[in-house]
């Protein structure tokens, strides 16, 4: 499609929306649905003594609706179902308890259309997600229907009931049915069927606007239903919607009507983003429209809601500053921030039970685009802020669209905005630390997901949005090395839409109202907007282009380097080379706090440091639901302390402490302790990884120059049965023999480790169980090390040592079999087990709930035990496998050092048949790994599940690096 085409229909699109603009009754382009439908089709009216069934075709357009399961449409979500098939059967049942009613007569099989309909509900009901449900006032409209279907008869379960009435009184908490008689509007006028029995319908009378009840068809025949005297208004306004409603449609309304101000701003602001021209979308049409807008905001003394006479909100409001200020109307928005900011973010309503992500990105982006945008720099960095903190939590999913990249198009669109006026220096410099420390890893994991999820799309309107956003994030700098992949997901994601718009589909479901709805302006909107963007070509100052400083030549390497292994043999190149940047962009803040907690004395250069970063972002695109920025921050932050605590415990404790290890033992059973009753008393959640500025941790810019990644590397690796010590000192000061003051640090150094593991601010929402063993798991790891130095000590005074660097020796005097020590101490040694002790901290306070455990029964809490220690000795011999000739040279005990890779295997002879042995064994706990986490992965819930998955993996990939090179830095 041409751009001339393109422009023809953005032109005539705007002139349908000018024409609306003139209409008394407004407009929408909301598709129809039951639910609202059903409760249209309720309405009945008394004439001349006879009462009748008002609206008879939208009973007919239920009947037409009704599944041959027995239910009615889920149009994109599971309440999608339950509401309209709830709905559906209250009218129904009301119908087929008044067959004396006329004009509207019952067909022959009502009661087992009943019958059907009743049993496909429950099947719905038995299966619902509670808590992943978005949409608007389900909390309170399904436990309503409930006892409506209940008083007629017909009674249905739900297994996550408790949930769902969790979420009913938090909603419900402060309602008091005066609030829904005073003057003032809340949202709950949209939803009045929630109120049946509970309120006095006489008394919300005044509330209505052009007969409706804030637009919502339900409520107004919920209204009308209800009222001791009838509205005349309200039945017109009824009327009108199901009139509206033209072809084979007709019977069924809208679940808003009208929507003249959200179809508006919406489409304006969109389709004057950089995109199109006033001229190409037809001057007077404009006009028309901005006048329209302009009123509207006038009227409203500077606050809109989504039709006129309706509840102001911020989301609308945002969007009709948005598309002023694009028109070249200046318009403050200073009555916005008045009425909608809040302590740490903007409310769309006065009244809402949890935030809208989508909302505070178009009012993030109003402020960006009015004239002096400085002057609004607070609130631009509070809505920064919260938009960046849901982000790194895993929680920017939006409650008034389905798809992800709807939310991750409007933040692209805002944060590229903010970037592009800091960059010119727009802005104030409070906004800087922000900027530079998460703007571009949450870009470029916009980008990635973008890229990924856009080769699955076939939606049309989705692929609209994919597109948008990829040409917003296209000039960034950083992100020059994927250019020709992202140029060819644009074109891919043209073609997508172009293919729609030819055959003139119909929209998709992905807008949330209580049901999920389409719109064919909407959609149109944003194909015409996706077909007619470019890729950005924005030249960039020194400010962005300082953000990130990442070696090409390094990244090209790097990018080889893993594409070797096998976790990303057979995975797209530009995938792993996009989660190497993001790794990257990771890196300035893990350098920053590298001294933090252990001292580096008398070490070689941190080679490990570069890698860590790069595991977790490569294995996290891997996954089918990537985990959020916070936990790989978590993850990667571990990960550095794992390798500093090997080298500590040998370049410190093992130099200092060989000929006194007992009172190092005593001291590591007294701070674990000491430190876990410290925790348990206080229960105070410290921040981690240091002071916060704005809501973000400050991190110098990026190191990662150089032209090459460093010869990679294994890790130092002290290991031991932690749980043979001797434990009489936990709760007593050690004594030591050796140095007071050495042990003195030892002591400040460890508790400060310690501290940061079990202070961690997730570590005190997690249950006690789950604390319990992270506690167990985390002494067990220190004293695994103190017994390795022991043991590293025995094998490196043997008399039988050869002095030759190319043979193995045999360790004669280990204390259990190769077996045992590979499950006992060495898997211990590897940080694996508590360091998944700690995973399943995190994951089960912020998955699952405060206080509740990660794995739960029995079989999960085994299974996981068992995972972990297959996961633990495959790795150490990968690790071992690796580094044979360097813990030879370092005197370290091997798993070839064990005599039973000494016993004369035939056809294995020499280091290298030793080292198939080995390799075979490893395999063989990969085969036991992969079969534990397969019954696992069967019995938790997704979100956990995710964990386990991309935990696994990186655990894998360090044995698949080790195998390749070793990465660990060396005792100088």
């Amino acid at each position: 499609m041409n751009s001339l085409i393109i422009n023809e229909k953005a032109a005539a699109l705007v002139e349908q929306l000018a024409e609306g603009c003139t209409k008394a009754t407004g407009f929408s382009s909301f598709s129809t649905t039951v639910y609202d439908t059903a409760w249209v089709a309720m309405v009945t009216k008394n004439f001349d003594r006879e009462t009748r069934w008002l609206f008879p075709e939208c009973f007919k357009f239920l009947l037409a609706n009704q599944t041959d399961e027995g239910g009615w449409k889920s149009y994109a979500s599971e309440v999608d179902g339950i509401l309209n098939t709830m709905a559906a059967l209250l009218a129904l049942k009301m119908h087929a308890d008044a067959p004396q009613y006329q004009d509207c007569p019952l067909p022959e099989d009502i009661q087992t259309r009943i019958s059907k309909g009743s049993t496909a509900l429950q099947g719905m009901l038995d299966h619902w997600d509670v808590e992943a449900c978005i949409h608007v006032g389900f909390e309170i409209l399904v436990p309503s229907l409930l006892q409506l279907l209940r008083e007629l008869g017909l009674s249905f379960n739900i297994p996550r009931e408790e949930a769902l009435m969790a979420l009913n009184h938090k909603k419900l908490a402060k309602f008091d049915p005066r609030m829904l008689y005073q003057k003032t509007c809340t949202t709950l006028i949209h939803s009045l069927e929630a109120f049946i029995d509970r309120i006095d319908f006489d008394r919300v009378s005044h509330h209505g606007a052009g007969g409706s009840m804030m637009g919502s068809p339900a409520s107004t025949a919920a209204y009308l239903m209800h009222s001791s005297r009838w509205d005349d208004e309200a039945e017109r306004y009824l009327s009108m919607v199901v009139a509206s409603i033209k072809g084979k449609e007709h019977g069924g309304v809208p679940s808003a009507f009208p929507a003249t101000t959200f179809m508006l701003s919406w489409a304006i602001s969109t389709l004057l983003n950089n995109i199109f021209t006033l001229e190409e979308l037809g001057w007077v049409n404009m006009r028309t429209i901005a006048g329209f807008l302009e009123r509207e905001l006038e009227n409203g003394n500077g606050l809109v809601g989504f039709a006129p006479g309706f509840l102001e909100d911020a989301d609308d409001t945002a969007k009709i500053l948005l598309s002023l200020n694009a028109l070249g109307r200046p318009t403050s928005p200073n009555a916005m921030i008045a009425a909608f900011e809040s302590e740490d973010h903007f409310k769309t309503f006065q009244i809402e039970r949890n935030p809208s992500f989508s909302a505070n990105c178009n009012i993030l982006n109003a402020l960006l685009f009015v004239s002096e945008p400085n002057k609004y720099a607070p609130q631009i960095l509070k809505a920064t802020v919260f938009l960046c903190d849901l982000w790194y939590n895993g929680d920017a999913k939006d409650k008034w669209n389905l798809s992800k990249q709807y939310s991750r198009m409007l933040l692209a669109q805002a944060l590229i905005r903010l970037l592009f006026l800091w960059d010119t220096g727009a802005l104030g410099g409070e906004l800087e630390d922000l900027i530079r420390d998460r703007l571009p890893i949450i870009l470029t994991q916009i980008l990635v997901r973008t890229l990924r999820d856009l080769d699955l799309s076939q939606c049309s309107e989705a692929s609209a949005y994919a597109v948008l956003t990829l040409t917003y994030i296209s000039s960034l700098p950083w992100l020059s090395t994927l250019e020709s992949q992202i140029s060819g997901a644009i074109g891919k994601g043209k073609k997508i839409v172009h293919d729609a718009v030819i055959a003139v589909t119909q929209p998709e479901y992905l807008w949330v109202e209580k049901v999920t709805y389409s719109s064919s302006i909407l959609s149109e909107t944003y194909c015409l907007a996706a077909l007619k963007a470019q890729a950005s070509s924005h030249a960039w100052g020194e400010a962005v282009q300082s953000l990130a400083d990442i070696s090409i030549k390094k990244l090209t390497k790097f990018t080889h380097f893993f594409s070797q292994l096998p976790l990303f043999s057979k995975g797209p190149q530009w995938k792993l080379q996009a989660s190497l940047i993001e790794g990257y962009l990771f890196y300035p803040q893990l350098k920053r706090m590298s001294l933090d907690i252990f001292p580096r004395k008398d070490m070689a250069k941190d080679d490990y440091l570069e890698y860590i970063p790069l595991t977790w972002t490569a294995c996290n695109n891997n996954q089918k639901t990537p985990l959020n920025a916070n936990f790989l921050w978590d993850m990667m932050v571990i990960s550095m302390l794992n390798y500093q605590a090997d080298e500590y415990m040998e370049a410190v404790i093992g130099d200092k402490f060989a000929n006194d290890l007992t009172s190092v033992k005593q001291l590591i059973h007294h701070l674990c302790e000491t430190t876990s009753t410290s925790n348990n008393e206080t229960n105070t959640s410290p921040e981690p990884n240091g002071d916060k500025t704005n809501g973000t941790k400050k991190r110098p810019h990026s190191d990662c120059n150089g032209d090459e990644p460093e010869e990679p590397a294994k890790r130092n690796r002290p290991e031991t049965n932690s749980t043979s010590e001797n434990r009489s000192a936990a709760t007593s000061q050690p004594v030591t023999n050796g140095s007071a003051h050495n042990l003195s640090e030892v002591s400040q150094t460890l508790s400060r480790f310690i501290n940061h593991i079990l202070t961690h601010q997730h570590i005190a929402h997690s249950s006690t169980h789950d604390r319990s063993t992270l506690l167990n798991e985390l002494r067990s790891f220190l004293l695994a090390h103190i017994t390795q130095i022991g043991d590293n000590s025995s094998f490196a005074s043997q008399s039988s040592t050869p002095k030759s660097l190319d043979q193995t020796s045999v360790f004669h005097t280990p204390d259990r079999s190769y077996f045992n020590w590979i499950h006992t101490t060495s898997a211990v040694h590897t940080s694996c087990p508590y360091s998944f002790a700690f995973v399943a901290c995190l994951t089960g306070s912020s998955a699952l709930g405060s206080k509740k455990d990660c794995f739960t029964g029995a079989e999960q809490k085994y299974l996981a035990q068992a995972m972990v220690r297959h996961l633990a000795a495959m790795c150490r011999q990968y690790n071992d496998y690796g580094s044979v000739a360097r813990d030879r040279a370092e005197e370290n005990v091997n798993s070839v050092n064990f005599a039973e890779f000494h016993e004369g295997e035939p056809g294995r002879d020499g280091e290298a048949g030793i080292k198939e042995a080995l390799f075979g064994i490893a395999e063989y706990e990969r085969e036991c790994l992969g079969l534990t986490k397969g019954r696992l992965e069967k019995l938790v819930p997704r979100k956990v599940g995710d964990v386990l998955v991309l935990f696994v993996d990186v655990t894998d990939l360090y044995g698949q690096i080790y195998v390749a090179r070793d990465i660990a830095s060396r005792m100088r």
